[in-house]
């Protein structure tokens, strides 16, 4: 195993932008006579001080990948990831297990505006705080495939718990494999990370795996809002 790599990011380094958010919430009135676009305007330049982004990866390897039984086998661990997934980490010889946060503001403050009765800035702070862990989890990818590109390796696509039939209980899997709440990012017994806003999961490293264009293609839910957004304007069904 690797030593564990941190990161620390500015928001505005990961490009995020008000229409990702009006487009999260579907909402396609983009003028200040609008309440909605306001709320978004607003809570956008908020951003600087809500956002304590933060995360890093780990390297595991030499890695056994077992799509027949849907498992990932690295030393004496055995990372139940589903035959899925581990399709998509074939020929992987090496596994970089990640984590990302876009900070404990967003829940926060999103449960203040609710409790106040203000639901719509409730909403879109909670929108932005997804939106923010979801880029900085790909802010870690793009380090793995720089770091890996060096040693002449390929990336996977990310997969994390919840996702392609790997069981949200995966956490605790990748958890044990990474040091103690590293980042500020903890698991609770019911499996799920503090802050709320925090991505974790894996990515398939080696000579000859592939990396998909759309991750999204090869996910089965349906309800999943990033995936909304993608059929929208890019038709996946």
């Amino acid at each position: 195993m690797s030593e564990f790599r941190y990161f620390t990011v500015a928001y505005d380094k990961l490009g995020v932008s008000m229409d990702e958010a009006l487009d999260m919430i579907r909402e396609d009135d983009r003028t200040r006579n609008n309440p909605v676009f306001c709320d978004v305007e607003y809570i956008f330049g908020m951003l600087p001080e809500l956002c304590e982004i933060r995360g890093g990866y780990t390297v595991l390897e030499p890695v056994d990948i077992n799509a027949k039984e849907g498992f990932i086998r690295w030393e004496n661990n055995d990372i139940p990831a589903g035959r899925k997934v581990c399709v998509y980490m074939k020929h992987a010889s090496k596994l970089a297990v990640f984590i990302g946060s876009a900070g404990e503001k967003f829940t926060t403050l999103s449960k203040q505006y609710n409790r106040e009765g203000d639901y719509l800035k409730g909403y879109v702070i909670d929108t932005f705080g997804s939106i923010i862990a979801e880029k900085m989890a790909e802010f870690v990818q793009n380090a793995v495939e720089e770091d890996m590109t060096q040693e002449g390796l390929k990336i996977t696509n990310r997969y994390s718990p919840g996702y392609c039939n790997w069981h949200l209980s995966g956490q605790k899997q990748l958890f044990s494999l990474i040091p103690e709440n590293p980042c500020n990012i903890s698991l609770t017994d019911s499996m799920l990370m503090m802050p709320i806003k925090s991505v974790s999961g894996i990515i398939g490293i080696g000579e000859n795996v592939v990396k998909r264009e759309y991750a999204c293609a090869v996910c089965e839910d349906k309800n999943c809002p990033y995936r909304k957004v993608l059929n929208d304007n890019q038709q996946f069904i």
